[in-house]
């Protein structure tokens, strides 16, 4: 387990977790440069939450049934987050993206929730073979975005629910929805 919380600093942040089960927590902090998480093979969380981040932030999970959060957290350039093989969980709500957001999940039946965003950059959501779930609301996405998932049984949601704060998502440049081989759902 690491543990990051209630800092400042104006260098970069990097976190390097091994293979095995690992939970990294990284919060309440400003972070002058990038920030970067790594964890190996293995069931591993990583949340990322109440952060301000100068530059970028990039996180990677190998292999295993992964769980990465990212939430309440603003980006001055770049978001980006690869997980490998298994059955992974990625969650970005209440956050701000200044620059681009990558999301590359791997194969295996992934879950991708889009909550509350504000995306001014480019948006690319990719995931490999599997089940695969994403779920949009309550977004702004900027210059153009695309959602692109691998053969497998997959469903895309934009705006499941109307918000009660009546705030649906908005496309403000060209958006692309590509659903792989399989019975798929988009709604």
């Amino acid at each position: 387990t690491v543990d990051l919380g209630s800092f400042s600093t104006g260098r970069s942040t990097k976190v390097y977790a091994g293979e095995g089960t690992n939970h990294v927590d990284v919060d309440q902090a400003t972070i002058g440069a990038d920030l970067f998480a790594q964890a190996g093979a293995g069931n591993d969380k990583v949340h990322l939450s109440d952060l301000t981040i100068a530059r970028s932030a990039r996180v990677y999970a190998g292999d295993g049934t992964n769980e990465v959060a990212f939430r309440q957290n603003s980006s001055a350039l770049a978001v980006s987050i690869t997980t490998g093989l298994g059955n992974d969980s990625i969650d970005l709500s209440e956050s701000t993206v200044n620059g681009s957001l990558r999301i590359l999940a791997g194969g295996g039946d992934n879950g991708i929730e889009l909550f509350d965003l504000q995306l001014l950059g480019s948006t690319s959501v990719l995931t490999a073979e599997g089940t695969d779930t994403v779920a949009i609301e309550s977004s702004t996405f900027g210059t153009k975005t695309l959602i692109s998932t691998g053969a497998g049984d997959d469903t895309i949601n934009v705006e499941r629910e109307i918000p009660d704060n009546n705030s649906a998502s908005t496309f403000n440049g060209a958006a692309a929805i590509l659903a792989g081989a399989g019975e798929n759902d988009i709604v």
